[in-house]
């Protein structure tokens, strides 16, 4: 009986998989926007609080509305919601919503007004549903947005930085302390901060969450940490992006060894 419903659970999860999959842009829209990217994504579990947002500006049914034959902002994000497995895929599934909400109905692109609305959305929806209790659900998030004619590159983030590398050097563009949608937050007004980057050609941008940073592992099976984790991205930023992936990859399975995946993992590179 144990087995059955273990298998009955299972089955259903990967199913549920399938749906969150299908908030994710297709391979061939990422490509078209980023020609030279790499996405790290490895979930915990079947399903994942992790997810990456790529769209652009004006969307494809506002392009076809405005004639607009090329986009003129493209917006990438990197989010990390409270929990894995089943509540942190719920959470990603509403962030995924609010966050396309605020570009298709509020014509957003500059990061620092989305996760103003993002952070309005959450905290309304989660009080709707948990009107009497006190929720420590939300999201972290990394989002930039890309200003193709200026080669611009706007960044707000919820506690979640960027890595910027220009000329071999690596730049740090720290987060806002505050994450999205908890209810700690809710009687206070936030404003996200803006960053602007002047983007030159070869620069490249790296979007994350935490999970590959607090990964245990090595000989004392202690965590990656993020002093690792940006001495081995400068060793590598010059490379092509698919051999990153691959070297972030092994790293981080060699490092884990025999232990389990903490946390989900998600990193973004692009190079401009």
């Amino acid at each position: 009986m144990v087995e059955d419903k273990n298998k009955e659970i299972t089955d259903s999860i990967t199913y549920a998989r399938r749906i969150q999959e299908s908030i994710f842009q297709p391979e061939s829209f990422i490509k078209r926007l980023l020609p030279d990217y790499f996405i790290l994504f490895k979930p915990k579990d079947i399903l994942s609080g992790d997810f990456y947002w790529v769209e652009q500006y004006p969307t494809q049914f506002y392009s076809q509305i405005l004639d607009v034959s090329k986009p003129e902002f493209i917006i990438v994000g990197a989010v990390d919601c409270t929990g894995h497995g089943v509540p942190g895929a719920l959470m990603s599934i509403v962030g995924n919503n609010l966050l396309n909400h605020a570009i298709n109905e509020f014509n957003f692109v500059h990061p620092s007004h989305i996760l103003n609305e993002l952070n309005r959305g959450i905290t309304q929806t989660l009080k709707q549903t948990f009107d009497d209790t006190i929720v420590k659900d939300g999201m972290d998030i990394a989002l930039i947005s890309y200003e193709i004619a200026t080669k611009k590159l706007y960044y707000a983030g919820a506690r979640n930085p960027i890595y910027y590398m220009h000329k071999n050097e690596l730049h740090i563009y720290g987060a806002d302390r505050h994450s999205i949608g908890y209810m700690d937050y809710m009687d206070e007004e936030i404003e996200f901060k803006e960053q602007v980057i002047d983007i030159k050609k070869g620069d490249v941008v790296y979007l994350f969450s935490d999970g590959y940073a607090d990964q245990f592992g090595g000989e004392d099976e202690k965590k990656f940490k993020y002093d690792r984790f940006k001495k081995l991205l400068l060793s590598i930023h010059n490379k092509p992006m698919a051999e990153q992936k691959a070297i972030l990859e092994k790293t981080h399975d060699d490092w884990k060894g025999n232990l389990e995946q903490v946390d989900d993992i998600l990193v973004i590179g692009i190079r401009f």
